[in-house]
């Protein structure tokens, strides 16, 4: 069979790298398409592929991963083809239920119409469970790595808008939040301060105001199956022995060939 591989925001690829390896070593042939929005990303995967795993066909695609959503994006392929779309990276715990809900159902929605079968994989950071306390969640993110690159938005923000947020004012927070099942980090105002613009004072921020910087949910097993149930698909959970990540197989097996 031939296997087409889908990397929805590949970035450079390179998470993927394994997927493809392992379908070359299963599959008579295989079709590699990293997507994304930004060229330079797309160039260095394509060149990392090319290099690297030189038996996978490059069908690269600079765009939005809505392109694929449409049925003109699978055309001129072979008919014992077989499609496989990652989401790669965690992404999906940057937005909510609601819009990966959308998101699975317009993928499976657009399969239904193809004559080849296919499936959606998510990778994503488990909820805490038996094996994962929270704690172990917010150690994972409270390195000093990620204060750093908060900090350093904050100072990105100071220059491009020509604001003067004191960041020896600010104290970096990481926690898990249980009600939501997701990490947050935020700034926290230690003190009383102004904020001015060209000189001009346009805030004050009262000692214990919050900045929020990052949010990431965490899945669990519950989550998953509501996601599918909503969404109308199969699904099969893959996870790391730790119970750290998590792979969702979303699919419609029983109308992935309807005519």
């Amino acid at each position: 069979a031939h296997h087409w591989v889908l990397d929805l925001g590949s970035g450079s690829g390179w998470m993927c790298k394994g997927i493809v390896a392992e379908a070359l070593r299963l599959c008579q042939s295989v079709t590699y398409t990293p997507l994304d929005t930004s060229l330079e990303a797309v160039n260095t995967a394509k060149e990392m592929y090319a290099s690297e795993l030189p038996a996978a066909k490059l069908l690269p695609h600079v765009g939005s991963w809505d392109d694929a959503m449409q049925t003109s994006f699978y055309k001129d392929l072979p008919q014992d083809t077989e499609i496989t779309a990652t989401f790669m990276g965690t992404t999906a715990g940057n937005f909510s239920d609601d819009y990966m809900v959308s998101f699975i159902d317009g993928f499976l929605s657009t399969w239904d119409k193809l004559p080849f079968p296919a499936k959606l994989v998510l990778w994503v950071d488990g909820a805490p469970s038996d094996l994962k306390p929270a704690q172990a969640i917010v150690d994972a993110y409270g390195c000093a790595e990620d204060g750093a690159l908060d900090f350093h938005m904050m100072k990105m923000i100071n220059a491009s808008l020509d604001l003067d947020f004191p960041l020896d004012k600010l104290q970096w927070n990481v926690d898990y939040d249980t009600r939501e099942e997701a990490i947050k980090m935020w700034m926290e105002a230690v003190d009383n301060f102004p904020v001015n613009h060209h000189g001009q004072q346009v805030t004050q921020i009262p000692k214990g105001s919050r900045i929020q910087t990052q949010m990431s949910r965490k899945f669990s097993d519950a989550l998953l199956q509501s996601m599918a149930e909503r969404a109308g698909a199969n699904l099969v959970i893959h996870r790391t022995d730790d119970d750290f990540y998590k792979a969702a197989v979303f699919s419609r097996e029983a109308t992935a060939k309807r005519t």
